[in-house]
């Protein structure tokens, strides 16, 4: 008969075990293929936009990674154009 001490142990085994297959090489090479084909679908719109449409893209990413600095530098503060304020 399991008692209470046994299924303790069984769960652990399990979770020791789902924690082994969470890098198995099965589904490293499926998340990699899958990163893979997003950015080459990514790629293939980015290539088919206008040049401005390009340029405003590349502006708004620019603006937002500017952002991100310097609210964790604490550098300035942005509108949410990426523009600092008083410029």
């Amino acid at each position: 008969m399991i008692d209470d001490s046994d299924l303790d142990i069984l769960e652990l085994e399990r979770e020791v075990d789902d924690e082994r297959h969470a890098y198995s090489v099965g589904r490293l090479i499926t998340v990699a293929l899958g990163g893979a084909l997003l950015s080459l679908g990514a790629y293939y719109v980015y290539q088919q936009l206008t040049p401005e449409k390009k340029a405003g893209l590349k502006r708004k990413a620019s603006g937002l990674i500017a952002k991100q600095i310097h609210q964790l530098t604490d550098m300035g503060d942005f509108d949410d154009d990426g523009d600092e304020y008083g410029d």
